[in-house]
């Protein structure tokens, strides 16, 4: 019994699972797989409300975006308390919503991927010349000219973000601009995630 007990305890979700596919979806594209997506929330039933949040903005920018594995994944079914949880329904609204929003920049990125460009690019493909970019396996392009820099640490309210060369927005608040080859603090309540377009880039917005 105290065997079987370990073992749930190891399957359930964990922040660490979300860093684990952040990883995956990347070595993916550097293993020639040109579309790639996770369970959101992790396939085992998630013990951290902030999990979930995070990871259903995370499969928003993923090539797949689903919500799967066993036990319940839903914001108005959920494994924590509250069980009717309004702060992650109004999370999986928006980011479901903007999925749909990016529908046509998505389908682009896929007709690239069947070129052999994966839609989630690594930071090291844009620019090998840049050392910085090499192990930047926390934040990666989707498609070509959105960055994205997932916050998987449960209690993190700000991250670091590494901007390549070149001008860069905040995808969700257009009038902030950075020029590149910076690194730089961001906020990241609960409901957002750092995105970032490339200037002169035309991307449907939120």
């Amino acid at each position: 019994v105290p065997h079987r007990r370990a073992q749930r305890l190891h399957r359930a979700s964990t922040d660490l699972g979300l860093r684990s596919a952040i990883v995956s979806q990347q070595r993916a594209a550097f293993m020639g797989l040109p579309i790639w997506g996770s369970d959101t929330g992790g396939y085992y039933e998630f013990k951290d409300r902030e999990l979930f949040a995070r990871w259903i903005e995370f499969s928003c920018f993923s090539g797949i975006m689903e919500i799967g594995g066993v036990g319940t994944h839903a914001p108005w079914d959920m494994p924590t308390s509250p069980r009717v949880d309004a702060e992650l329904i109004d999370v999986y609204r928006r980011y479901t919503t903007l999925r749909a929003t990016l529908q046509p920049y998505v389908v682009a990125a896929a007709a690239e991927a069947a070129q052999g460009m994966p839609i989630v690019r690594p930071m090291a493909f844009e620019d090998r010349r840049d050392r910085r970019l090499r192990d930047r396996w926390d934040q990666y392009f989707f498609g070509p000219d959105l960055l994205v820099a997932p916050v998987w640490r449960s209690g993190a309210r700000t991250r670091e973000v590494y901007l390549p060369r070149g001008r860069w927005r905040n995808y969700f608040d257009p009038t902030q601009t950075w020029d590149g080859r910076a690194t730089i603090t961001v906020d990241v309540p609960l409901d957002a995630i750092p995105v970032f377009v490339r200037d002169g880039a035309v991307v449907p917005g939120p």
